[in-house]
């Protein structure tokens, strides 16, 4: 509760994500938890839509990156 209230009363956009696991451990993604209104006026998606979605079905370029 503490946490949301903090997202809420934010004027910048915040995304709260949780770390999904390969089958060694390594971290291959991050399933977006939580989002504030400001990150949802910023990347211009319903809150909805994101939660529960990992972060590079939303931003497939991060694929290419490297990172994961």
């Amino acid at each position: 509760a503490e946490m949301r209230a903090a997202l809420d009363a934010s004027v910048d956009a915040a995304v709260v994500l949780r770390a999904t696991r390969g089958a060694t451990g390594e971290v291959v993604d991050f399933e977006v938890t939580q989002v504030n209104a400001a990150a949802v006026h910023v990347l211009g998606m319903a809150a909805d839509d994101m939660v529960g979605v990992g972060f590079c079905d939303l931003f497939p370029v991060l694929r290419s990156t490297g990172i994961f």
